[in-house]
């Protein structure tokens, strides 16, 4: 089930009296009090339950990292964390992480799935992207129609625009202006599966902090 289920119709499937465990997915989209009263629910039933989740996203949002809060209080779960991402090839999900955190691991020196480049303003930001959209690209930051149910859609090559409202604080990490944009970047760009085109856009210090993973 998804994180975010109605609370109505988790009661229906957990209390349906046939299941032993129940998956909830995608839980960092979950608030505090949802889970608490998921994990209510679990207890009056006796449902095992499996929390899945992104813990890069909950790291960016405060109402998420409450919620994944809740779960590590437990002393009855037990934590495990997958070693990769399973939908994405091994250079786009390195690259990923290093694009949001600096100081995690390089990224190899000649990569087949990652493109850089830098424009100058939004013109010249706007021919590059029709250049990338006869490629096959899609357009994932500043495209508003990629939902799909409660999540956003996958897709095989995107290009990503880093204009001069992000940049990388002290601690290495990514920051935005718009933390909501940075939230839904990091969505989108979680569900890259192939290749990744980054485009900064005005913006020299953060160009110069992507091409310094290469080296």
């Amino acid at each position: 089930m998804h994180g975010d289920v109605p609370l109505a119709e988790a009661d229906r499937v957990i209390g349906n009296g046939h299941m032993h465990t129940v998956l909830f997915d995608e839980v960092q989209y979950t608030d505090p009090d949802r889970i608490s009263r998921l994990l209510e629910m679990l207890d009056e039933k006796g449902v095992r339950g499996i929390f899945a989740f992104d813990p890069v996203w909950a790291s960016y949002d405060s109402c998420s990292t409450a919620a994944i809060g809740l779960l590590k209080q437990r002393e009855d779960i037990e934590q495990y964390r997958l070693t990769a991402k399973i939908r994405t090839n091994r250079e786009t999900a390195v690259f990923t992480e290093c694009l949001f955190d600096l100081t995690r691991r390089k990224v190899p020196p000649h990569p087949h799935n990652i493109r850089l480049a830098y424009t100058e303003d939004r013109q010249e930001t706007g021919t590059l992207i029709r250049l990338c959209r006869e490629d096959g690209y899609r357009n994932i930051s500043r495209e508003e129609t990629l939902m799909r149910g409660y999540l956003e859609e996958e897709t095989d090559k995107a290009v990503v625009i880093l204009d001069d409202s992000y940049s990388y604080g002290e601690d290495g990490r990514l920051v935005s202006a718009d933390p909501e944009a940075l939230r839904r970047l990091q969505r989108r760009v979680s569900r890259v599966r192939q290749s990744l085109y980054v485009v900064t856009e005005n913006n020299p210090a953060v160009f110069r902090a992507l091409v310094s993973l290469f080296r």
